[in-house]
């Protein structure tokens, strides 16, 4: 009987181990889960913020040069009145196109031309090509037309496309917008003149997690965030980031996206 007992008992205690072994074995998964969801969160919010630093600064760039040239007694015209109005729109935009990249319903589509989107980046970055004597050129069929997000793709893609090419593009010096039909897609490319690309680059594209902001050819400083951020919006746009170096010197960074349908 006491043996008896012995082995009840015996076999209660590792009964009631293995429960409470199950029991922390479950927890443990509960905590690996809820950190694993935590870490995702966070990530998510990183990005959305990086996309809303990073993006803001050019229409931001603007408004403070017309504000500057107020504080100095210039008198605002129509023009720059349109100016200041079309950069607070932008910044908003650009803040509202951010959480809609990171949200998981699908981003509002619709048609715009090329010539519409030219027309914008121009605006944007008339100051900037203007500090850098640069010239920017229009090349292609500005009467194609693409199927995306306007905001998305002039401000976040694009734009940072372009911004990249003046920051690594020398004084004086000549930035091509090209637009051409490839099939259904329509590719949208920025040209410039700059040193290229490093091996690196070309290698992994634009998803490499470690690249460190390079300074622009006047000492211009970045976050290394701009192609990162093109290519994760095009991903969002069903489009794709396409990088190579020319073989006559600069490099080439193209935005290939849908035709709207017939």
């Amino acid at each position: 009987l006491m043996l008896t007992n012995l082995c009840v008992t015996t076999v209660a205690a590792g009964l009631a181990g293995l429960g409470v072994w199950t029991l922390q074995k479950k927890f443990a998964q509960t905590l690996k889960v809820q950190a694993e969801d935590l870490q995702r969160e966070l990530d998510a919010r990183a990005r959305l913020n990086a996309v809303i630093f990073h993006d803001i600064r050019n229409p931001l760039s603007v408004l403070i040069t017309v504000n500057e040239l107020a504080r100095m007694g210039h008198a605002l015209g129509p023009d720059e009145m349109r100016m200041m109005d079309e950069m607070s729109r932008r910044i908003l935009a650009i803040i509202n196109s951010a959480r809609e990249i990171e949200a998981n319903a699908a981003i509002s589509l619709s048609d715009v031309t090329v010539g519409t989107l030219w027309g914008q980046l121009r605006d944007v970055f008339a100051s900037r090509l203007a500090e850098k004597d640069q010239k920017l050129t229009v090349a292609g069929n500005a009467e194609l037309g693409v199927r995306t997000n306007p905001g998305i793709l002039c401000n976040s893609v694009l734009g940072n496309i372009l911004n990249n090419a003046i920051k690594f593009s020398p004084r004086g010096a000549e930035i091509v917008l090209g637009a051409a039909a490839e099939g259904k897609n329509v590719r949208l490319e920025v040209r410039d003149r700059g040193a290229g690309f490093s091996t690196e680059v070309l290698t992994r594209g634009a998803h490499g997690a470690d690249y460190h902001s390079q300074p622009g050819t006047e000492g211009e400083t970045g976050t290394a965030y701009g192609l990162r951020i093109a290519a994760l919006c095009l991903q969002r746009l069903h489009g794709r980031l396409e990088i190579r170096n020319c073989p006559d010197g600069g490099s080439e960074v193209a935005a290939v996206l849908p035709r709207p349908p017939l």
